[in-house]
């Protein structure tokens, strides 16, 4: 059996499909979330919920953030992670947590059209992080005080549970500052180029719509035939001697005349490379 080296070029198909793209996204939120449970507004659901848009768009707006919330919050409440909020209080924040990611996705599928497949896609990818991590923060922060906040035994104003807020959000613009470029990147290579192949890069001739097989390719002359040729299939059979052959170069003029070729050469002329 002979194994093909692995290669981290792109495979000959392009891009890899959207559902296995938005599969990616939802795993990679639902682990990163997982992993970083312990570290209050350092997640990764944000950060796939723009990527969905920006990448993606369409349906999977909702669906990439939703499924990786609900695996998730499903995963953490059977684990016994779950908070001192009543599951009246856990729906009602839910609906604004998980309607906050779907803004974030569809804010970033807003921009797609403008950054899809252009060098400073990641670039934009950053700068949107921000204000979509200040939208989620306020709306959340919205939701906390609509629903907890402000009834006993807080009584909390909408203004000093935003005061409460200010630490947190610094610490999730950093956190989507630091995942949003450096996972963006790996998430527009695979969906424009698709899954690292074993199989070598094609050649140009290969990579146009439309031409030559791999068949085909097989069947065009290689560059020693090329220098290689009959002299049957070129010239004339060469009995006598050549005709006079005049080289015009820049400096003296060369002349050969009678050139006699031994037998072995009348059927076979090796012209330089």
């Amino acid at each position: 059996m002979v194994l093909s080296p692995f290669s981290f070029r792109p495979r000959r198909k392009g891009r890899i499909p959207d559902w296995q793209m938005a599969l990616l996204l939802i795993a990679f939120g639902a682990l990163g979330r997982l992993l970083l449970w312990d570290l209050p507004n350092v997640e990764t659901i944000l950060v796939v919920a723009l990527l969905a848009g920006m990448l993606l768009g369409g349906i999977y707006v909702v669906i990439v953030p939703v499924a990786a919330m609900v695996l998730t919050d499903v995963l953490t409440y059977l684990l016994g992670w779950s908070g001192a909020y009543s599951p009246i209080q856990v729906f009602g924040l839910g609906l604004f947590v998980y309607s906050g990611f779907v803004a974030a996705a569809a804010m970033g599928a807003g921009f797609r059209p403008k950054v899809l497949f252009r060098t400073r896609a990641i670039a934009v990818m950053t700068s949107l992080s921000i204000p979509a991590t200040l939208l989620f923060d306020l709306w959340t922060a919205f939701g906390d005080w609509f629903l907890i906040s402000r009834h006993p035994p807080f009584g909390w104003s909408f203004l000093h549970v935003l005061e409460l807020q200010v630490p947190f959000t610094l610490v999730h613009i950093a956190s989507s500052l630091l995942f949003v470029p450096l996972f963006g990147s790996m998430f527009t290579y695979l969906h424009v180029n698709g899954w690292p192949s074993s199989r070598p890069v094609p050649e140009p001739l290969e990579r146009l719509e439309g031409g030559p097989s791999e068949e085909g390719l097989e069947l065009l002359p290689h560059p020693p035939d090329l220098v290689l040729l009959p002299v049957e299939v070129l010239l004339p059979r060469l009995e006598g001697p050549l005709p006079r052959v005049e080289l015009r170069l820049k400096g003296p003029e060369v002349g050969l005349q009678r050139l006699e070729l031994p037998g072995l050469l009348r059927h076979r002329l090796v012209l330089p490379a």
